[in-house]
């Protein structure tokens, strides 16, 4: 059996922002989104006083998941993040709840996908520290996707 090329798959490692926005949601947008979603919460501010907010995205999933997982990658300075950077962020971190409702374990992959994508680090050794077989990983990760995109189609979200 031939091997999967990393590169092959992940198709946002290494992508600059200059992608064609689609008309309708396709499974490769929503996660270009998220991802976008958590490079955009790298740029705000570190959160101040004793407690971070009550209904932290992270929350979201945790059942099942080891926190050092998503040790905070350095902070990303480009610049402050926009109100409308802010607010697509927050829609693209609430379909977290949405497939965490329909199949925890799809949220699960997906937040370890995304938050792989962004600290740099390869999915394929993810698989490896968890024990993950990794075709059975990305058809999780895909089909996860796929469900999000269908449901923003159906519910005729406008594409962003």
């Amino acid at each position: 059996m031939k091997d999967i090329d990393d590169s092959a798959i992940n198709f946002l490692e290494g992508t600059g922002q200059d992608e064609r926005i689609p008309e309708r949601w396709t499974p490769e947008h929503v996660g270009t989104r998220i991802v976008d979603a958590i490079r955009i919460e790298r740029r705000l501010p570190p959160v101040r006083g004793p407690r971070p907010p009550g209904n932290h995205f992270r929350e979201v999933v945790n059942e099942g998941i080891d926190q050092t997982d998503f040790a905070d990658p350095p902070r990303n300075r480009r610049g402050p993040a926009t109100a409308t950077e802010i607010k697509q962020m927050e829609i693209a971190l609430g379909w977290m709840t949405l497939l965490r409702d329909h199949d925890p374990g799809l949220a699960v992959v997906t937040v370890h996908w995304a938050f792989a994508v962004v600290s740099g680090k390869t999915v394929r050794d993810l698989c490896k520290r968890k024990g993950w077989a990794f075709g059975t990983f990305y058809r999780k990760r895909n089909a996860a996707l796929g469900f999000v995109a269908d449901h923003l189609n159906a519910v005729a979200v406008p594409v962003f």
